[in-house]
């Protein structure tokens, strides 16, 4: 396809237990996320890349309690956040999205961006319609399909694209 704008970030996210999870280090005042020790599931103390689930129905860039203790999040404000799974209090905060090096086509680092902390939340998240009520258009390609016997962490893959501009258009059939 042809975009009409620029990319601004691309991600490679895995296929998970039927939701799409893309590799990226958040950074805040208290530093950057975490590798997590698959025994206690707590951050180890190294650097690493928080998972963030590709969530098609949000409309926040979500961050766990877990991300946000390890970053040390400001609370700029409490709210109510509300989902499928009920609703629960919250704060707004900001976080710097940063690309991992050699895994994004495109660098990504995308300094204060607005967030939801949720300290309930177990996995954090970035919401599609997040992206949309930013202005910002999506393209998601390449998907690979899931494999009997191939690990869950890497049954299929795709490209997420975050792009300004006007849209795409699609190629013309031969």
């Amino acid at each position: 396809c042809i975009v009409h704008g620029h990319i601004i970030a691309e991600v490679l996210a895995s296929e998970v237990d039927d939701s799409y999870v893309f590799p990226i280090v958040l950074e805040g005042p208290g530093g950057q996320s975490q590798e997590i020790d698959p025994k206690t599931g707590k951050p180890n103390g190294q650097p690493g890349c928080a998972y963030l689930v590709w969530d098609t129905g949000a409309f926040e860039l979500l961050i766990s309690g877990r991300d946000a203790q390890v970053l040390g999040l400001p609370n700029l404000g409490a709210i109510t956040v509300g989902g499928v799974t009920g609703s629960s209090p919250a704060y707004r905060s900001r976080v710097t999205l940063i690309g991992v090096p050699g895994q994004e086509p495109v660098p990504v680092r995308l300094e204060n961006v607005d967030c939801v902390v949720d300290p309930s939340a177990q996995q954090s998240l970035f919401g599609s319609r997040y992206a949309i009520m930013l202005g910002l258009g999506l393209i998601i390609t390449g998907t690979t399909p899931a494999q009997p016997g191939v690990d869950a962490t890497v049954q299929g893959q795709v490209k997420i694209a975050l792009y300004q501009g006007e849209g795409y258009v699609a190629p013309k059939a031969p």
